[in-house]
């Protein structure tokens, strides 16, 4: 996989952010902002295309510097979210995050991706552990993370403060050792 742009199906693409998608990502989020809140600190504080550019920025000196790499994906042309790989390199270790807008949930779109996130990570960069953190009532981002083979590992009571209310933050882990390549 090349995650400058990366096609993963006849209508799924995956590709690495700049501020020129910095209009596009944001009127997604706009548009999805009362549903993504509920499980996503940034959104809030996401309030113009601006806003989103001077992220890209520094999201894009961060896979300059092997960091991390922030995905816009694609659905049938059309901005449907985006996906996060962040490293530490010192424990050999990463974290995914994911994101769609309301419009192209539930098509499978985000569990094709973090299969292809975590290939990625365990096959081309030698990772040896993943994870991805989901706040206790956020049911569908539990399933993808099931769905890709992720185990729950932990629950940190009350570590997620999110619209003035505490969540429990779930860790789903896997281990090179334990991934299946599909």
């Amino acid at each position: 996989m090349h995650f400058l742009r990366s096609r993963l199906d006849d209508s799924i693409e995956v590709g690495i952010l700049s501020p020129r998608d910095a209009d596009e990502i944001f009127a997604l989020v706009n548009s999805s902002r009362n549903s993504l809140r509920r499980f996503l600190p940034w959104v809030d504080s996401t309030k113009s295309p601006d806003d989103e550019a001077d992220f890209l920025r520094r999201a894009l000196e961060l896979y300059s510097s092997g960091l991390e790499y922030h995905f816009g994906i694609w659905f049938n042309g059309l901005m449907a979210g985006g996906a996060s790989l962040s490293l530490d390199p010192l424990n050999n270790s990463g974290e995914i995050g994911y994101f769609l807008g309301d419009p192209f949930t539930r098509r499978g779109i985000i569990t094709k991706v973090v299969a292809e996130m975590t290939s990625f990570a365990f096959g081309q960069l030698g990772i040896n552990r993943l994870e991805i953190f989901v706040a206790d009532n956020n049911e569908r981002s539990i399933a993808v993370a099931k769905r890709c083979g992720f185990s729950l590992e932990s629950r940190a009571v009350r570590a997620i403060l999110l619209n003035g209310l505490y969540l429990d933050r779930l860790c789903f882990s896997m281990l090179a050792s334990d991934y299946v390549s599909k």
